[in-house]
């Protein structure tokens, strides 16, 4: 058998009321006042104030100028105002974006060179503040792996800082937050999920522990990504879809499926989940 090495988020708390446990994860992890890193459709939408609500009378701020396919200007933005706050850590809170936008200025503020630095793999020196992901939908997996992708429209092309430095310190997958997730992303998102798995089982670093996770991910996709995007008040759909969105993500990871997606997502500017089936028809 061939030797694999298995990194993912340092603590993972799933299942419904996961979010519950946000002000004992603060504590535990010394953060007194968290830069919430989101968007503003999900300050809108009350998503944002499910967390807000477990901070526990904490000092906070919000940075809800994440876009889709984030740009490398977000990060120097979000760091400046992480730094002009006096924050003591991240709270990356909603899909892949803003999660890697969160991570991105965790290992940006451990360091003090230029962000360009840390594009690569393994550029990042040491670990920066700690960093709670919070998924609000089900697929990209970016609150499990050591990627961030971000966009540079000078040169027109995407990049990626992976670091197990990026792996955040704790994962909250709760159900509760992908309620109000649009039926579009909810199709996308599980469509790229669904790719996760099946790369990640049929990649050559496979294990039998990934096959475990991908063939998990994909029985469960399977069975509740319709009843999601048919009903997307269904709490045990959402529950399978984020569980499944999460094993997807660490069978992908672990895999070490993350290179070919850093080079696709180069040459395109699709959202993953909606170009992911002209590559993969199979999906």
């Amino acid at each position: 058998m061939s030797l694999s090495s298995f990194k993912i988020a340092h603590k993972l708390i799933t299942g419904a009321g996961a979010i519950d446990q946000l002000a004992a994860e603060l504590t535990r992890l010394d953060i007194d006042n968290p830069l919430i890193v989101t968007d503003v459709a999900l300050v809108k939408s009350g998503t944002v104030e499910l967390a807000l609500a477990q901070l526990g009378g904490r000092s906070y701020e919000i940075f809800d100028r994440v876009l889709p396919d984030p740009e490398i200007a977000i990060v120097e933005d979000c760091m400046q105002v992480y730094r002009d706050g006096g924050h003591d850590g991240l709270i990356g809170l909603g899909g892949g974006s803003a999660i890697d936008i969160a991570k991105s200025v965790a290992a940006y503020a451990g360091y003090h060179g230029a962000l360009e630095d840390l594009f690569g793999i393994d550029q990042v020196p040491r670990k920066g503040p700690p960093l709670i992901a919070i998924p609000t939908t089900a697929g990209t997996g970016s609150e499990v792996t050591n990627v961030a992708i971000l966009s540079d429209k000078v040169a027109q092309l995407k990049k990626g800082i992976v670091s197990d430095y990026l792996l955040p310190d704790v994962a909250l997958v709760s159900p509760q937050m992908t309620l109000t997730c649009p039926r579009s992303v909810t199709a996308a998102s599980g469509v790229d999920a669904l790719v996760h798995a099946i790369e990640s089982y049929l990649s050559v670093n496979a294990s039998p522990i990934t096959d475990s996770l991908a063939i998990g991910a994909i029985k469960l996709i399977a069975k509740a990504l319709p009843k999601a995007y048919a009903n997307p008040s269904n709490l045990q759909a959402r529950e399978d879809m984020a569980t499944a969105s999460l094993m997807a993500g660490m069978a992908f990871a672990l895999a070490r499926c993350m290179r070919w997606r850093i080079r696709w997502a180069g040459a395109s500017t699709l959202p993953m989940g909606s170009a992911m089936p002209c590559y993969c028809p199979m999906s």
